[in-house]
């Protein structure tokens, strides 16, 4: 059986309900990325978070403890922030991914589109996650993206195979 690991960063806990899901779907190892100087629900915690994501700065972050070389597939979740992949993941995806056999990723948003997010990811991939998908926050909320988060499980597990 292919071994999965599933890494993620959740200020909302929208990221962590769809990466948790998939985790049980797929049986995976989940990890959260915690970083070195939390962020929090507060108005100055989320002008943090758009600030660092617009000017692209990356979040010190704690080390892991899993090793993402020992996965067959690597699951990276991340918000979106102001069309942007936040910080604490653009340091994983930076920094932490070295040995990835197969990163797939996610992304969950409010708002429409994760075009500027999905470009982020592979420019730091250095090549497309398979698959790379986005989650409306609302549709997580309301249970509605239950489906597409089973076909993701589905791919994810198909891939590791």
């Amino acid at each position: 059986m292919a071994k999965v690991l599933v890494v993620y960063y959740s200020l909302g806990g929208t990221t962590k309900r769809v990466a948790s899901a998939l985790a049980k779907l797929t049986g995976a190892d989940i990890e959260v990325v915690q970083e070195v100087r939390p962020r929090y629900r507060t108005p100055w915690g989320y002008f943090r978070c758009i600030l660092d994501s617009l000017r692209k700065r990356h979040a010190p972050i704690e080390p892991l403890h899993h090793d993402p070389a020992a996965y067959d597939v690597v699951v990276v979740g991340t918000p979106v922030w102001a069309d942007h992949i936040s910080s604490p993941i653009r340091t994983l995806l930076a920094d932490r991914m070295a040995g990835a056999k197969r990163i797939a990723a996610f992304c969950t948003l409010m708002g429409p589109k994760a075009e500027i997010a999905f470009a982020e990811i592979t420019t730091l991939c250095g090549q497309p996650p398979n698959p790379l998908t986005s989650f409306r926050e609302k549709d997580v909320e309301s249970g509605s993206a239950s489906e597409a988060i089973h076909a993701l499980a589905r791919e994810v597990s198909e891939d590791a195979a």
